[in-house]
Order: C-alpha cells, then structure tokens, then sequence
C-alpha cells in the first residue's frame, strides 16, 4: 500500500505504524486495544504461553510491527509459537479445540474467548498520503479527514472495552 500512496496509484492509506514511510505524509497516531483470542485471563496468569501458537500476519504486511509486538510478547515473559493466521474457519476450530490464539480487535470480542491485554500490544494506526497531495478536491486537510475517522472510530472500539 506504501508504494502505492507513493506512486499515486492510491490517495491515501492506512497503515499500521511503525512503518518506513519515506516521504509520504503522516496523520496522527491512534490506538486500538486488542484481545489475545483463545486464552482466558485466568489461564493467562502465570503462563508463558508455550505449546500455544499464535497465528498472525503481522511479519509480512509490516516487519516493524511485528517486531513491536514480538518486543510486546517478550516484555510480558509471554513466548508463543508465531504462524501465519489459517482463516477464520480454522483458526476457529483451534480455538475451540483450545490450540490457538490470535490478536484481534475488540469487535470481534463476541466471535472467540479471549482475554484484553495491556496497551503495549495496542494496534497502532496511522493515515499516510503523498507529500504533493495533502488537499481533499473540497481543499480540507486530506490526512485530518482520515485522522478524524480514524478518530471516531477508535473510540467506538475502546467503548467496547469499558
């Protein structure tokens, strides 16, 4: 999507920061609280979680975000095995075979168990737009736009959490 932006090819994106963003335009930064799906609070304590593995594509949309999260993991003593995410099908017969977790966002709270984990392993979003190209065609700020969205829509997700 970077390249993208930088080419023109599209007007704007959303990325998950930290990114490379070279020359583009960045908005503000906006957090997003996450649950580790298939685990509970009550399993979580005191377990490294070893022999669970998480499944996340992190490490190919954004290395640096998912060295964050690795950090994130580490941090809390917490050493999953890391794969690629299946599908939703089969990440949900893991879970419920109690062999899986995912980072997921609090929307899909209802969808898996799990348990909200502290903000270091919040998502952390954040608009890009080339440098040539901040004006929406009505001439509003293009990146204040998607901010304000962006804005609008993290606080319906940390409503969830409360």
């Amino acid at each position: 999507m970077l390249t993208a932006v930088g080419e023109g090819t599209l007007d704007c994106a959303v990325i998950e920061d930290p990114s490379p963003t070279g020359s583009l335009a960045r908005g503000q930064l906006h957090e997003v609280p996450r649950i580790l799906a298939g685990v509970s609070s009550k399993r979580l304590r005191g377990h490294n979680l070893q022999g669970y593995t998480l499944y996340d594509d992190n490490r190919a949309i954004s290395p640096a975000a998912a060295d964050r999260l690795s950090d994130a993991f580490f941090s809390a003593g917490l050493s999953p095995r890391v794969e690629s995410f299946p599908g939703r099908a089969t990440f949900s017969a893991l879970v419920a075979a109690g062999k899986a977790l995912a980072l997921v966002t609090p929307e899909h709270a209802q969808l898996w168990p799990g348990t909200f984990l502290p903000s270091t392993f919040n998502l952390r979003l954040r608009a890009v737009v080339p440098a040539h190209h901040l004006s929406a065609p009505d001439g509003r700020d293009l990146r204040a736009l998607i901010d304000s969205a962006l804005r609008e829509s993290t606080r319906t997700l940390e409503a969830m959490v409360k």
